[in-house]
């Protein structure tokens, strides 16, 4: 009895390790991909504003264009 009380107690222990290591891998990795989201999103925005900017920009120096010929 004795013996197997040792085994589960080693056990048990080496299961708190491995939740603890998981931890320590997976919280790095979460910040990590957090980053990495935050990142895209703010190039994907300011592609998304260059492209809407420049479709606005030569809309408007056309119609000033048409604007200036009459």
């Amino acid at each position: 009895i004795e013996e197997d009380l040792s085994k589960a107690i080693n056990l048990v222990q080496t299961r708190r390790n491995l939740v603890e290591n998981d931890r320590v891998l997976l919280n790095p990795a979460h910040r990590a991909q957090q980053e990495y989201e935050r990142v895209a999103s703010c190039c994907l925005s300011g592609e998304q504003e260059k492209m809407v900017s420049e479709r606005c920009l030569s809309e408007l120096r056309n119609a000033v264009q048409e604007a200036q010929m009459f």
